[in-house]
């Protein structure tokens, strides 16, 4: 497979901001502001937002005064704030679930934000079989990377070729280490929750 990534990506600590264990929705943010302007998708004099921006954006305030680095964790949710805020751009957000224990993965979001295709509930096989359909139509028609969530650690996901995805990890801090490739079936199957934002 030959999947081709040409706009920056981000990942924990990659410009000296120590992010690790709770920035990783923040790196992937940046990453997809950085598609966006590759893309042609906003003006290419757009800037790419850095960690202090968006932490203080999110209002999450000094790390050292966290009693817990969950409390500084964000979800794709409010990337679409970020987003619609700063950029005027707007999303689908889409959750699935593998059962309904599986929704206490969701920290801060209102599950009635949602969208839901018509007729469907994104739960169990049959929503995991949507979820795939959706991925891959996005996949079919835009190269625009996909965040996704599963609640406790967020990816992107930035190509799909047959049925394999190739997925960036912002956790991983060696240079070139972040890409991996996986069949997207098995990928989502492997989380109960995942949580999505995506830009056609």
């Amino acid at each position: 497979m030959d999947f081709e990534v040409n706009y920056n990506y981000f990942f924990y600590s990659c410009d000296n901001f120590n992010d690790n264990n709770w920035g990783c929705v923040y790196r992937n943010l940046q990453t997809l502001v950085s598609a966006l302007i590759y893309f042609k998708k906003i003006p290419k004099e757009s800037q790419i937002p850095d960690m202090e921006t968006l932490v203080t954006y999110f209002s999450k305030g000094n790390i050292n005064e966290k009693d817990s680095l969950i409390e500084m964790w964000i979800e794709p949710h409010n990337v679409a704030l970020f987003l619609e805020d700063n950029l005027q751009l707007k999303g689908k957000e889409i959750v699935y679930f593998q059962s309904e224990n599986a929704k206490s993965r969701v920290l801060y979001t209102p599950l009635d934000i949602y969208d839901q295709p018509q007729n469907s509930k994104l739960e169990g096989l049959d929503g995991l079989n949507t979820l795939v359909s959706i991925i891959q139509n996005h996949f079919s028609n835009s190269k625009l990377p996909i965040i996704v969530d599963n609640g406790i650690s967020s990816y992107v996901l930035a190509d799909l070729q047959n049925d394999f995805v190739l997925i960036i990890d912002p956790h991983k801090t060696q240079h070139g280490t972040q890409f991996a490739a996986d069949n997207l079936s098995e990928f989502l199957q492997s989380e109960p929750c995942w949580m999505l934002f995506i830009v056609d």
